[in-house]
């Protein structure tokens, strides 16, 4: 299969701009706290292990001592894998690896705006922008699972709708597709449980649409769930801590969400609890979109404010689009940024924003069908109001 020339370009630039801004903005690969603390020596440990120069790894202590990295461990295992080749702790390796899979990203996008885009220049300048917005790259220079979990995440979501679409592939083979690529994408990241929920809505709603429930339609769906619902079950003491945190203070900062402290005394208050979870759930919405994030500096808010704006705009009119023609194929990509933003909700206020990460390749390709639709549109007046001149003049 030949490969297109754009696509090769777009990969090449992407990895131009990514090493630049890795070595003359960020002065090489950082580090985030946990990665330091917890992912970078576990991997070590395991990669010693597998070289016969450590100790074997006693991975239910130190799920004990970190229950959290539970949906860590599919990163874990890719930085020791990493490591392992390249040698123990070497950061430059696993951030080159990242830049390359984040380069990808640009790719798939040009691909999914070709087949929806009437205008395929559109496809290209929007496909362009999401390498230069720093926002959409800055994670990709940390060791971090973020751009990890991001570039098999999109592929994920672009394959199985590709495929669900596709009348070549059998019902099974979608299935286990999705089966297999929610599991992977769990335990490198647990935001996969909100950000899938486009795909469980798309297999179920099929299933209605064709006037019964086809069971090996939602047959995935009722498997993922009931698997999730017992890792649940028996890491119940960390996710009650978790739904304890939608209610009280959680990672909401106090200086900008201006939330008192929680109230212990009044734990057993319904109304109370209840009031404050709404009230943290529209101070995490509104740190979500706000286009002048508190915790940045002035120059990187108006940077941001100024790709922000006609990002929301175009996406709200993207939205029109597909509402009225009722595509529901592309409406799948314009959900990860809702489901994003519910995830923000009922987690935390970040001050580096991480939890958008995911979501903004999605957003600019959705901003990018709206521009689109708004150049369509003004394309067929102008044409309309050539085709009126061209009639006045015969006459």
């Amino acid at each position: 299969m030949k490969i297109k020339k754009e696509l090769i370009w777009l990969f090449v630039i992407a990895i131009i701009f990514n090493i630049c801004f890795l070595l003359f903005y960020d002065k090489g690969p950082k580090a985030s706290s946990d990665f330091s603390k917890i992912y970078g020596p576990v991997a070590d440990q395991v990669s010693d292990y597998v070289k016969g120069t450590g100790d074997s790894v006693n991975l239910p202590h130190i799920l004990k001592q970190h229950p959290t990295i539970l949906f860590h461990l599919g990163y874990v295992a890719i930085t020791a894998l990493i490591f392992l080749i390249f040698g123990s702790g070497n950061i430059w390796a696993l951030i080159l690896f990242q830049i390359i899979l984040a380069s990808l990203i640009p790719v798939i996008l040009y691909k999914i705006a070709e087949e929806f885009y009437a205008n395929k220049k559109v496809a290209m300048i929007f496909s362009l922008v999401s390498i230069v917005f720093i926002d959409n790259v800055i994670w990709n220079n940390w060791a971090s699972p973020e751009a990890v979990y991001r570039f098999f995440f999109v592929v994920y979501i672009y394959s199985f709708v590709t495929s669900y679409y596709s009348r070549q592939n059998s019902t099974w083979a979608k299935n286990l597709l999705f089966v297999l690529g929610y599991f992977v994408l769990l335990f490198i990241r647990i935001d996969t449980v909100i950000l899938c929920l486009p795909i469980y809505v798309l297999l179920v709603v099929s299933s209605v649409k064709k006037n019964k429930m086809v069971l090996r339609s939602v047959a995935p769906v009722m498997l993922v769930g009931t698997l999730v619902t017992f890792l649940f079950i028996y890491y119940l003491p960390v996710m009650v801590q978790v739904l304890r945190s939608i209610y009280m203070n959680g990672d909401v900062i106090i200086q900008y969400t201006k939330i008192e402290p929680f109230d212990y005394s009044k734990d057993g208050n319904y109304f109370y609890i209840l009031t404050r979870m709404v009230k943290l759930f529209f101070m995490r919405g509104y740190q979500f979109l706000n286009i002048f994030p508190p915790f940045w500096q002035k120059a990187h808010q108006y940077y941001y404010a100024a790709h922000m704006i006609p990002l929301y705009i175009l996406f709200i009119t993207a939205l029109v689009k597909v509402i009225r023609q009722k595509n529901y194929k592309f409406m799948v990509y314009a959900s990860i940024f809702i489901c994003s933003l519910i995830l923000h909700i009922i987690t935390r206020v970040d001050a580096a924003l991480r939890t958008s990460f995911t979501h903004l390749p999605f957003l600019i390709l959705t901003a990018g069908y709206g521009f689109d639709y708004l150049f369509e549109l003004f394309n067929k007046k102008k044409n309309k109001e050539a085709y009126k001149d061209l009639i006045c003049s015969v006459q």
